[in-house]
């Protein structure tokens, strides 16, 4: 299984906390001990087979939100709805689209309590970040394994997947409160990584509109090293949002580009300047010119065949734009690039799917 989209930026962050790692071990801790708080909490996840090469991933969170993902290799399509979840099973409409009705069936060894098969790995790997370690006080994450059965029913808009099953395999996880100390040598590599990735700089471009109904959403974005007027690696990103009888659809499409495809003007020189000519899955080119006292242009044959949606224009009248050079530390602070948008990564982050995706296959 693969997270979708992973960015070259990952790739950077992994060398660094690699580079770091024996210094930032030396780093003094925090003087006095530190404590995170992980609250109650249940999540259900499955993973459904659907067809023309996509993967589906059906998750919870809380006793309401359900999300239905589809991935195949950089395209997602995603549509959340409320419904009703207990440890038990899901309940949940998806409108014209279909529905989940499923009861977990967690079979004979399908307890966590002695780890072990691939409810064990993802255990233990949850168990790090989220609270049974043994530096927390309270009662432990009780994993299950299991099949979910029922009816899974999904038909994807103009035919681009389809699911219709009556099994899953999957796994549910309950979470009570707990308090846990954080670890002083991990806390000692956070504050060196980020300390030295505060100050990396960021080149980003967005672009922002409406087109029947949806939101779009366009982010190129680089880290620019010695100056350089021209990315040597960067993510583009479209993505759509739309909300539709009670649930919030999202369609994307991500794809790293090649040196020279992604070009942009020195800081300060007026008009700002930037164009992008991406490979595929986008299709044609976009230019942005914003010269001093007007409004960005945005314009160009830029588009993207986005899931259910077919090809979808990224330019024109309708965009706002802006290109800006931010700092990490400011990004964390809360600096946003274009006034009043959203980034497509945080968006995609909220699915709420990004880290069980990793998760190994469950025996089916």
């Amino acid at each position: 299984m693969r997270i979708w989209g992973g960015t070259f930026l990952g790739a950077i962050a992994c060398l660094l906390v690699g580079a770091l790692s024996s210094s930032a071990a030396a780093a003094p801790g925090p003087a006095e001990p530190t404590f995170d708080v992980h609250e109650r909490r249940l999540t259900t996840l499955l993973l459904v087979s659907a067809s023309n090469g996509y993967e589906g991933l059906i998750s919870t969170r809380g006793h309401k939100q359900v999300t239905l993902a589809l991935f195949k290799g950089r395209t997602v399509f995603a549509a959340r709805t409320d419904g009703h979840v207990t440890r038990h099973g899901i309940d949940a409409d998806f409108g014209e689209m279909g529905s989940v009705s499923v009861r977990f069936d967690a079979g004979p060894t399908g307890k966590r309590s002695e780890a072990g098969g691939s409810a064990g790995i993802v255990a233990d790997a949850l168990d790090r970040r989220s609270g049974n370690a043994p530096r927390c006080r309270g009662r432990k994450a009780v994993f299950e394994e299991g099949v979910f059965r029922g009816r899974l029913r999904f038909e994807g808009e103009n035919g681009f997947t389809r699911i219709d099953s009556r099994r899953a395999a999957g796994f549910v996880s309950r979470h009570y409160r707990q308090v846990c100390q954080r670890d002083p040598e991990k806390y000692s590599i956070t504050a060196v990584l980020e300390g030295f990735l505060g100050k990396l700089r960021y080149v980003t471009l967005q672009a922002q509109g409406r087109i029947d109904g949806a939101r779009l959403l366009v982010e190129a974005k680089t880290a620019q090293f010695f100056g350089r007027d021209a990315a040597s690696g960067y993510e583009l990103t479209a993505l759509s949002v739309e909300h539709r009888e009670g649930m919030r659809l999202m369609r994307g499409v991500s794809a790293a580009g090649n040196e020279g495809s992604f070009l942009f003007s020195k800081k300060g020189a007026t008009p700002q300047t930037a164009t992008i000519t991406p490979q595929k899955p986008f299709t044609g080119a976009a230019e942005y010119v914003k010269e001093k006292g007007a409004p960005a242009s945005w314009t160009g044959t830029l588009a993207a065949r986005l899931p259910g949606a077919g090809l979808v224009p990224l330019t024109g009248t309708q965009f706002r734009s802006d290109l800006c050079r931010l700092t990490f530390a400011a990004v964390l602070d809360g600096e946003k690039c274009l006034q009043g948008a959203e980034s497509p990564g945080a968006l995609l982050a909220d699915l709420g799917v990004e880290r069980t995706w990793a998760a190994p296959q469950p025996r089916g």
